[in-house]
């Protein structure tokens, strides 16, 4: 009998219970590995654990929520865009257009009454429709700059063939300008160019097609388009408000504006985006198309010209109107409220007899337009850290950006043996 089994005897029916043995066969507690050689030490992290039920904060993320919470859900920030400062900036354009209009006043009191104001308003029509054709082509991401020059051509072309049928002549110089667009359009998408380049080379060859035609053409037909002059700025303001406010919906501005770059200007951004940046250059063409004509009837004639001016006067309203330099972003009054500002400044000047008045009132206008682009970009973007619908959707989002910190860097606990990494440089300790 051994000195265990002595023991293990006189030990029953004494009073003492039997203790179970919990060492394993080799004398190692339970719970390691028997093998000396791997008796290594096991982190807490590898231990099985029971898999976590599945919690509602834990739900997939559905697209209908990503739309609510985003304004591009592939691209975009958490929140919407803000309208305020929209808001505070057409006051200001419809403060300084009261004020205007005084001055004009007081340099020329009989000039904002009876014909003279129906032919101002008649003015202010054809830069409203040029700068609507540009604000389009530039909320959509692809500026259009031939508006100038596409203008000065169907202008031409109409009063050189306006006698000899009005409604033809009109027709075909604005299919003109449609084919210029489509030429400028295709470029732009299908090459996948910036469209301030496309754009400005589309401009000389224009001015190269309005080489062979006449230098300046006269009107014979007695319409005078003055005499609706309130119609013609009716209409104008009524399609530029239409127009703002459909922009100003967050799924027809995301899909408008889908052409703007969001990070390599070189990736292409698909097929719906370059399908739409095309009909917004197209549409521009259009609209400039139509101004031309207003303004060969406004004038009864047409002079050929570089269309500089009139590029400028486009691109100033719409930067002053508040529109974005950058795409996507606008207010719903601006472009009615800087084409009458406008407006009543070119009427100023000419009323002075300034030298260079109508130069520097576009100067002007392009100045205060790339320091409100700054503002709108600034202050129009949603709020850092602004609150979502569902927290779960900002994570998301946090995980799906490209080049995110969170989406790229392992968790490390401290448990991890191997957590301190003399070589690990993302830290900044060397």
């Amino acid at each position: 009998m051994t000195y265990s089994e002595d023991r293990s005897s006189r030990f029953v029916g004494e009073g003492f219970r039997v203790e179970p043995e919990f060492r394993q066969a080799s004398g190692s507690p339970e719970g390691l590995p028997e093998d000396p050689g791997e008796s290594e030490f096991v982190p807490s992290s590898m231990l099985e654990l029971p898999a976590p039920t599945q919690t509602a904060s834990q739900r997939s993320v559905t697209l209908a929520e990503l739309d609510g919470a985003f304004d591009d859900p592939d691209h975009g920030e958490p929140g919407r865009d803000r309208l305020r400062i929209h808001l505070i900036w057409e006051i200001v354009l419809l403060l300084a257009g009261v004020g205007m209009a005084f001055a004009v006043i007081h340099t020329h009191g009989g000039s904002l009454k009876g014909a003279n104001l129906r032919s101002l308003m008649v003015t202010a029509s054809i830069f409203g429709l040029l700068a609507l054709g540009a604000g389009i082509s530039i909320r959509a991401g692809a500026v259009n700059l031939a508006v100038g020059p596409i203008l000065v051509l169907s202008g031409l072309y109409f009063g050189d063939h306006a006698n000899g049928g009005f409604y033809s002549a009109a027709g075909i110089a604005i299919v003109i300008a449609v084919v210029c667009g489509l030429a400028i359009a295709l470029v732009v998408t299908v090459f996948h160019v910036p469209a301030w380049a496309a754009s400005l080379g589309a401009y000389f060859g224009v001015l190269v097609w309005c080489t062979h035609l006449p230098t300046t053409v006269a009107l014979t037909t007695l319409y005078n388009p003055a005499r609706q002059g309130y119609y013609w700025f009716g209409g104008f303001a009524l399609i530029a408000v239409i127009g703002a406010i459909l922009g100003a919906v967050r799924p027809i501005r995301r899909a408008l504006a889908r052409f703007r770059p969001i990070s390599d200007p070189a990736d292409r951004r698909g097929v719906p985006a370059a399908v739409v940046a095309a009909l917004a250059i197209v549409g521009s063409s259009l609209l400039a198309g139509v101004a031309g004509i207003a303004l060969t009837m406004q004038q009864n004639s047409m002079t050929a010209s570089d269309g500089l001016n009139f590029t400028g006067i486009a691109i100033g309203i719409v930067l002053l109107g508040g529109t974005s330099a950058f795409g996507r972003r606008g207010g719903i009054l601006g472009t009615v409220l800087a084409t009458g500002l406008f407006a009543l400044a070119i009427h100023y000047v000419t009323l002075r007899e300034w030298r260079g008045g109508q130069i520097t009132v576009i100067a002007v206008a392009l100045g205060i337009g790339v320091l409100v682009t700054r503002v709108v970009e600034t202050a129009s973007r949603p709020r850092h850290g602004a609150p979502v619908d569902d927290p779960e959707v900002s994570l998301s989002w946090l995980g799906r950006q490209q080049g995110s910190w969170a989406g790229h860097q392992r968790i490390r606990t401290a448990d991890d043996p191997t957590w301190v990494d003399a070589n690990d440089e993302r830290w900044g300790a060397r």
